[in-house]
C-alpha cells in the first residue's frame, strides 16, 4: 500500500487539479508546516502527504483488524516521524521535498514487503498422522499443537493477491477456541437498554494458522483428511470393513 500511495502522490503533485483547487484551499493550515519542519519547496505538499499517509495508516489498521496488526498503523506513524525528522533536519531534503516524501514511502513500502515476506517465513508447519504444529521464531519463539480429535473445522481465507499467486491462510478451528474471534453485535430493547450478542468466527490470526501458505486448499483437505480419520465414526467404519473382508 505504501508503494502504490507512493506512485499517486508524486504523480498527483504535477497535476493541475491540485495546482488550481486544493494546495491554494490548504495554505493557510500548511503555514504551520514551515513552523515545524522549516520552510519547504511546497508546504501544501507536505501537509496533504502528511494527512492522506496517517489516513491511510488507521484505514489499513481497520482493514487488518482480525489479525489485530497494530503494527500497520505503527509503520505509517513511524515513516511520518522519519520524513519530519529528515525535513527539519536536512535543508536539502526541504528544498525537494515533495521528490524526498515520494522516496521516503518508497523505501518505506520496500521495507514492509520485505519484512512482512520474513515474518511469514519465520513460521514453521508440520503435519503429522497425530496433530498439526504451529512454530515461530521471530524475536520470541512459539509452539502450539494441536491434535485431530481437537479439530472442529478447517476454514480457508483467501486475498486477491492470494487467488491470483495461490496463497492464503489456513485456519484449525478446535473445541477449545483456537482460531476463533468473536463478532459483536446489537439490539436496542425495549427498555432503551442494548442487548450485545457474540458469534464464533474463524480468525486468521497468524500464531494459530497456517499463515500464508502455498496452495491452501490442499493444506485444508489434508488437514481434514486426517481429522476425518480420527473420528470415532471412521474407525468404526474401519472394524466394519476389516470384519467384512475376514468374514469372506
Amino acid at each position: 500500500m505504501l508503494l502504490l500511495w507512493s506512485g499517486i502522490y508524486y504523480a498527483f503533485m504535477d497535476t493541475r487539479f491540485w495546482l488550481a483547487y486544493v494546495a491554494p484551499d490548504m495554505g493557510f493550515a500548511a503555514q504551520y508546516v514551515t513552523v515545524a519542519l522549516g520552510a519547504t519547496s511546497n508546504n501544501s505538499a507536505v501537509l496533504f502527504w502528511i494527512a492522506l499517509t496517517l489516513l491511510i495508516g488507521i484505514s489499513s489498521l481497520y482493514l487488518t483488524r482480525r489479525h489485530r496488526h497494530w503494527l500497520t498503523l505503527a509503520s505509517f506513524i513511524g515513516v511520518i516521524a522519519l520524513a519530519s525528522l529528515g525535513l527539519r533536519s536536512v535543508p536539502l531534503f526541504r528544498s525537494h521535498s515533495t521528490l524526498f516524501l515520494a522516496g521516503v514511502t518508497t523505501g518505506a513500502g520496500v521495507a514492509a514487503v520485505l519484512l512482512a515476506d520474513f515474518y511469514r517465513r519465520s513460521y514453521r508447519y508440520y503435519v503429522t498422522n497425530l496433530r498439526v504444529a504451529l512454530i515461530r521464531k521471530f524475536l520470541t519463539y512459539n509452539e502450539l499443537y494441536m491434535r485431530y480429535e481437537n479439530i472442529v473445522d478447517v476454514d480457508v481465507h483467501v486475498s486477491l493477491l492470494g487467488r491470483i499467486f495461490s496463497y492464503g491462510n489456513v485456519v484449525p478451528v478446535t473445541s477449545a477456541g483456537v482460531g476463533t474471534g468473536i463478532n459483536l453485535s446489537g439490539r436496542e430493547r425495549a427498555s432503551g437498554s442494548i442487548a450485545v450478542h457474540g458469534t464464533d468466527v474463524p480468525r486468521a490470526l497468524p500464531s494459530e494458522c497456517f499463515y500464508g501458505v502455498k496452495h491452501p486448499y490442499l493444506v485444508r483437505n489434508m488437514i481434514a483428511d486426517y481429522v476425518n480419520r480420527s473420528s470415532s465414526s471412521y474407525e468404526l467404519k474401519q472394524i466394519q470393513t476389516e470384519l467384512k473382508a475376514k468374514a469372506l
